[in-house]
């Protein structure tokens, strides 16, 4: 067996940037219901009409649409989040029988105690009528007062091509069997 051992000292891992960050902070709110992608896990999709940009301390309220792919069993959707959002109780859990159509909608009412980036955390979990179930989540982001620019990376440099990459140290063993 040959072993060879080859240390980088400097390894550039290219990232884009820009789809780093919206990946960071994603959100299917943006897309078609109907769309044909989807991570793993219960066939739900969602969107919202959330105001982009809200105050501090004034109650806000919008309406989180979810389309299910079951024609029976029951839906049930828990949410939560931070310190620095106040969800109302009447907000935090509903239930729907997916039997009676696969468009649902819940009113969402909360209040921010501080400005910022938060997110609303949706927990759904399409259950059927043998009490199996499927699970998906995702976060509602909720911003809060002006945007605050993120400080770049420190090791963020700028290609002549004009190309963004992150230079990092890392060391790397290959082993040839």
């Amino acid at each position: 067996m040959n072993i060879a051992k080859i240390t980088f000292k400097s390894l550039l891992s290219i990232s884009i940037l820009g789809f780093a960050y919206a990946s960071a902070y994603a959100s299917d709110s943006s897309k078609d219901l109907n769309s044909t992608y989807q991570k793993p896990g219960a066939d739900i999709r969602h969107i919202h009409n959330l105001k982009p940009q809200l105050s501090r301390g004034g109650m806000e309220t919008f309406t989180l649409t979810l389309n299910e792919g079951y024609g029976e069993g029951a839906l049930e959707i828990s949410l939560g989040t931070n310190e620095n959002l106040e969800i109302f109780s009447t907000s935090v859990q509903a239930s729907f029988d997916m039997s009676k159509g696969k468009t649902h909608t819940m009113d969402i009412s909360f209040r921010a105690k501080t400005n910022g980036r938060h997110f609303i955390n949706v927990f759904a979990r399409a259950v059927n009528p043998s009490g199996q179930f499927q699970t998906r989540v995702f976060s509602i982001p909720v911003q809060v007062g002006a945007k605050v620019p993120e400080k770049p990376h420190p090791g963020l440099k700028t290609l002549q091509d004009g190309t963004k990459v992150i230079e990092m140290k890392a060391t790397e063993e290959v082993i040839f069997d």
